[in-house]
């Protein structure tokens, strides 16, 4: 996920692995506004790749993390300090939702134009144990 700041409503570009639902691209445009959401196919375990270069934004999925698949594109306008980082909801306050994350990496490109790239493989199961190291797993709110 990259985000304008930690508000709930805050502008953002997400990519997401559901266990019934496949592959989500889901975006805030506007801070306070709708959110849109695009599906594609797959399952957990997937690679995920979200690039950013300015203000477009485009998610990718892959089955072995070398060949990759665009799920969407949208323009989405972040001023100054963006957060980068997982994040995990079981979209239900009444469960528990655990996944896992491996060969997360961030790359920021070296030229003056504001492009990152963040990508990893990621799962999900309805409860996994907590592992510190490369591998984070457990629990994470995120409103």
């Amino acid at each position: 996920m990259i985000r304008q700041g930690l508000s709930a409503d805050a502008r953002n570009a997400f990519v997401a692995v559901t266990r019934s639902s496949g592959i989500r691209f889901t975006t805030r445009a506007a801070t306070g506004g709708p959110s849109d959401s695009t599906p594609a196919t797959g399952a957990a375990p997937v690679w995920v790749r979200l690039v950013r270069s300015g203000s477009k934004f485009t998610a990718y999925k892959s089955t072995d993390g070398s060949h990759w698949t665009q799920v969407g594109t949208r323009t989405i306008s972040m001023t100054g300090s963006v957060l980068i980082g997982l994040a995990v909801t079981a979209h239900n306050a009444a469960a528990l939702n655990a996944s896992a994350f491996d060969h997360v990496r961030i790359t920021r490109a070296a030229s003056t134009t504001r492009a990152v790239t963040v990508s990893g493989s990621a799962s999900a199961s309805p409860a996994a144990a907590s592992a510190p190291g490369a591998r984070a797993a457990g629990a994470v709110p995120w409103a």
